[in-house]
């Protein structure tokens, strides 16, 4: 798999193109992943680095591609991107994005990820040495 910043106007899968704008904002990097060719998943990462802050805004994949460690390989990804960056911890919303993955799920998997949720809150972060 290979992870590409993109404009908006190159991404050829509707659905990722769809889901990146919705997301876009003055801050955000949007990036797709690619496998054979395809365009199969999409990240959207906001820099707030001069606060030392990396936020996840979007992490979507096509139906066809989850649950094969492509969410956790975008995630490192996104992660790596923070440090670089020099941020000292990011962020994220966890929330379903569609009707196939159920809340309680994702924050579970984010958990196992190292990422601790907010009290009463959708927003997890994960804090970096």
């Amino acid at each position: 798999m290979e992870i590409r910043e993109v404009k908006l106007v190159d991404v050829k899968c509707e659905i990722l193109r769809e889901r990146l704008e919705r997301a876009k904002s003055g801050r955000t990097v949007e990036y797709v992943a690619i496998i054979n060719d395809a365009e199969v998943a999409a990240l959207s990462y906001e820099d707030w680095s001069e606060k030392s802050l990396g936020f996840i805004y979007e992490i979507f994949l096509l139906k066809q591609y989850r649950n094969k460690g492509l969410g956790s390989k975008i995630l490192e990804f996104a992660e790596k991107k923070a440090i670089e960056l020099k941020c000292q911890k990011i962020e994220l919303d966890a929330h379903p994005l569609d009707e196939h993955t159920e809340q309680n799920w994702l924050f579970s998997w984010y958990e196992k990820k190292g990422y601790t949720r907010k009290k009463s809150s959708e927003r997890m972060y994960k804090t970096f040495e």
